[in-house]
Order: C-alpha cells, then structure tokens, then sequence
C-alpha cells in the first residue's frame, strides 16, 4: 500500500511539474495578460516598422506565438477604408516588400524584419478595412 501511494504520489509530482512547466514556457500568460497587449503591439511595430493604430480602429487583437527559440506575434485590426489606405502609406519598406494577390482579392506583403526579425507578412482585406500582420523573429 505504502508502495501505491508512493507511486501515485511522484506521478502526481510529475504531473504537476509538467503542467507548471507547461504554462510558463508557452505563451500562455502574455496572451491573457491584458497589460501585454500594449508591449506585444509596441515589439510588432519594432520588427516591422508599422505606425501606430489608426485613431478610429477598432477590434484589436494581438497574441504572441513561439517557445524558446522564437517569437512571433500575430495582430488583426480593422478600421475604414481612408484610415487603412492612410497607415499603409506610412508602413516604411513596404514599397520593397513581395507583395501578391489573395484569392479572395486581398493583398499580401512579405518584407524583411527589422531589429533581428526574420520577415513580415501584412495581409489587407478585400474591402481595404481590415489588415492583419504577423512578425516572426529566430
């Protein structure tokens, strides 16, 4: 008996362990931390470049991605046309970025990372109110 509990005691151990470890080497906590999202955004726009939001976006969304070895944050925003056309023009590069067309009629700009980042990718929706932006660096 003493036998079993030790067993069940270390597998529980070992569990546990695991599940700690778990959550403090994924992104678990920066993606419900409501005070990183500003720091998340404030390192995309390093890497890419990017201005800051438009004043009249809305549905912000930003999650960072990776382990160890690399980080990558993904963001989505939408906001009115002018708006968006407004903060393309003032993404630096983005003139030098591959850009190709979307099946679904959007646009996609893969240009080169800044502050050691990989790439980016930009995507503009069709309607040219909403982009989504994704930064990788290794």
């Amino acid at each position: 008996m003493k036998r079993l509990l030790l067993i069940a005691g270390v597998s529980a151990a070992v569990v546990g362990a695991l599940f700690v470890g778990y959550l403090f080497n994924t992104n678990f906590w920066d993606n419900r931390n409501p005070f990183m999202r500003q720091h998340m955004w404030d390192v995309t726009r390093a890497w890419t470049g990017a201005p800051d939001l438009p004043a009249d976006a809305g549905d912000f969304k930003i999650e960072t991605l990776g382990d160890f070895f690399t980080r990558k944050f993904k963001s989505s925003f939408s906001a009115p046309r002018p708006s968006i056309e407004a903060w393309l023009a003032k993404v630096p590069d983005l003139d030098q970025a591959e850009r190709s067309d979307l099946p679904d009629g959007g646009r996609e700009y893969l240009g080169r990372g800044k502050g050691g980042a990989t790439y980016f990718k930009l995507e503009v929706h069709p309607g040219m109110t909403e982009v989504r932006l994704f930064v990788s660096w290794n």
